[in-house]
């Protein structure tokens, strides 16, 4: 049994002359013990502080008894599960604001303070404000550490960013919100569709990756063209009720599609050049959504950066793959060193040109019928946009 649920006499005639706050103040604190889930109401006595042991929270509580009348200060009765904790040996008094899971409060979490050496745990069950449980445990050797720059800055940038949703919900037009969010909607399975087709199927090629770029570019010119609706991030803000389109899914899926098939089906000698003109082009693109964006938020612009770079990447990638029209400028018969297989779908042969081992996606026949030693002639390509790339295949 903890020492402080046993109160000593002397302690017990000494609060019965203690007189409670003057009337006005925050008169008591209801408090949970942790991890003993005994709820006390805490009265501020003068020289100590009076814990009136209420009950158990894990076999529940009656509600009447935490409306009970405080109790007369000249016929105090400590039971056995009250405490008393004398102010003079409080001290690492301290009001923690990170909330725990077992409260309810909005405005301050738990609360720690060191008594006689020993560290006594308390989670605050009312709803005072930070201020009021301050001023209540004012008469302590109590440390509060003050709000930091970073928490006030940020404090404030979170109200700036609430009313700022306030005015963009207050602009929107529920019936075009109806409408945008049954076309985000369609947009979202379309989208995840192109992406499993485009992984899976991809036959005819040109296809699936040009519908993949022509859907991509609709969701993007729906988030710049309906900013009030679209956006590439969240969908709700619960602080300000502002709602918004997602189109995390719908123009995500078929932006990942478009990248991961420049990567690995295309054979590019050097990918200096291509990451040069996606940057570019990347850039473009955020430059023009940024200038779009109404909600200003950090994560969406991240968000939207993201996306467009990786757009950026894939589109580049499978343009000058596809685009290219061109005879081959150079025909090299060269001996296959290599060959694996990564993934069920995934086939690759290394070949020897030039002094140099080339790492070429093949088609699962070609995989089949080719054996290391193997001499095979490989095409190098120009580009489209002028990136040169490396095939088995003559165009």
């Amino acid at each position: 049994m903890n020492e402080h649920d046993m109160v000593e006499d002397t302690e017990q005639e000494e609060v019965s002359e203690l007189d409670y706050p003057p009337e006005g103040e925050l008169s008591s604190l209801m408090l949970m013990g942790f991890p003993s889930d005994r709820i006390y109401m805490v009265y501020d006595c003068g020289e100590v502080y009076y814990f009136r042991y209420l009950g158990n929270e894990t076999f529940g509580i009656d509600t009447e008894l935490l409306l009970a009348q405080t109790p007369d200060a000249d016929h105090i009765e400590v039971a056995k599960k009250d405490k008393l904790y004398r102010k003079q040996d409080i001290s690492s008094c301290r009001l923690s604001r990170k909330l725990s899971a077992s409260t309810q409060l909005e405005n301050c979490g738990s609360f720690h303070f060191t008594y006689e050496g020993k560290v006594q745990r308390f989670i605050v069950l009312e709803k005072p404000a930070e201020q009021q449980v301050m001023d209540f445990l004012s008469d302590v050797s109590a440390v509060y550490p003050p709000k930091s720059d970073k928490e006030l800055a940020k404090e404030q940038q979170e109200s700036q960013n609430t009313e700022r949703e306030q005015a963009l919900s207050a602009e929107q037009n529920p019936e075009t919100l109806r409408k945008c969010k049954i076309i985000g909607g369609i947009c979202t399975v379309l989208g995840a569709l192109l992406m499993i087709g485009t992984f899976v199927i991809c036959d005819p090629y040109d296809v699936w990756v040009g519908a993949c770029f022509v859907f991509a570019l609709i969701c993007f010119l729906l988030c710049v063209c309906k900013p009030l609706y679209f956006t590439p991030w969240f969908t709700t803000s619960e602080n300000s009720g502002l709602s918004m389109v997602s189109m995390q899914i719908a123009f995500g899926s078929p932006v990942i599609a478009l990248c991961f098939r420049a990567l690995f089906d295309v054979n590019y000698l050097s990918y200096t050049k291509l990451i040069v003109f996606s940057a570019i082009f990347g850039i473009i693109l955020s430059i023009i959504f940024l200038i779009r964006d109404r909600t200003k938020a950090n994560n969406v612009r991240i968000a939207a950066v993201i996306y467009c770079l990786i757009f950026a990447f894939g589109s580049v990638g499978e343009a000058n793959y596809l685009l290219d029209s061109c005879e081959p400028y150079e025909k090299y018969v060269c001996n296959v060193t290599n060959k694996y297989d990564e993934s069920e779908n995934d086939y690759t042969i290394t070949v020897d040109a030039h002094g140099k081992e080339l790492d070429l996606a093949v088609s699962e026949e070609d995989f089949q019928s080719l054996s290391v030693g193997d001499r095979i002639p490989v095409y190098f390509y120009s580009g489209g946009l002028g990136i040169p790339f490396v095939d088995t295949i003559k165009y």
